[in-house]
């Protein structure tokens, strides 16, 4: 067992839940196999005109200022309508980016955007609590996964290293090197944006598309 693992599952799991969360999964989910967690998770149409890839740690303060401010207006405004498609993927910085980003890889993918929406919206609660792994199970059980889920989940070596190495090639071949990035097209935006600089891009993206 790597010290990651060792550390993360050292950490008590106790007190209430104080957070009511609202996600779409089956209370028996299990654990997705290693090739299914690692299937490219994306939101919108498969043939919008426009796709958008953004790289994110769950634990950046900018990726959760986008999820929780731009996101939404993007979401209703051009990802609904089926303009564009975004595809995420983790580029988490730290450990406890990289345990987030696999208890979302491990539960059910119906749910995927839902809980990494609520690990967004309440970063300064898992971020900062003395405990964040009992933070992030029970976000995680309202994602249908069980306590048991939440523990193989964080003891996947394998998983682990997956993303590990999908984030080393993000940086080795498309230079990602902070979060959060976007790439629209070929365009590489490094930083959060203002909804309104957001739409003047994809605004010129959609009409190259045409």
């Amino acid at each position: 067992m790597t010290r990651f693992f060792s550390v993360f599952n050292a950490l008590a799991i106790v007190g209430p839940l104080t957070l009511v969360l609202a996600l779409a999964a089956p209370a028996d989910a299990a654990n997705l196999p290693l090739e299914d967690a690692m299937v490219e998770r994306s939101i919108g149409a498969e043939d919008a005109p426009v796709t958008v890839h953004e790289y994110a740690s769950l634990s950046c303060s900018h990726c959760g200022a986008f999820h929780r401010e731009t996101f939404p207006k993007l979401k209703k405004d051009y990802i609904d309508t089926g303009r564009v498609r975004l595809v995420y993927h983790d580029f988490p910085i730290g450990g406890l980016a990289t345990a987030a980003a696999m208890l979302t890889r491990c539960g059910n993918p119906n749910a995927y955007f839902g809980f990494i929406g609520v690990l967004y919206e309440n970063q300064s609660v898992w971020l900062r609590s003395d405990t964040p792994l009992m933070e992030m199970e029970r976000f995680a059980r309202m994602a249908g996964m069980s306590p048991d889920d939440v523990a193989e989940c964080l003891d996947n070596e394998p998983l682990f290293k997956a993303i590990e190495a999908r984030k080393a090639s993000f940086n080795k071949e498309l230079g990602v090197n902070s979060t959060p990035t976007f790439f629209i097209g070929k365009k590489k935006i490094a930083g959060n944006l203002a909804y309104d600089d957001f739409k003047e891009l994809l605004d010129a993206a959609l009409a190259g598309a045409n």
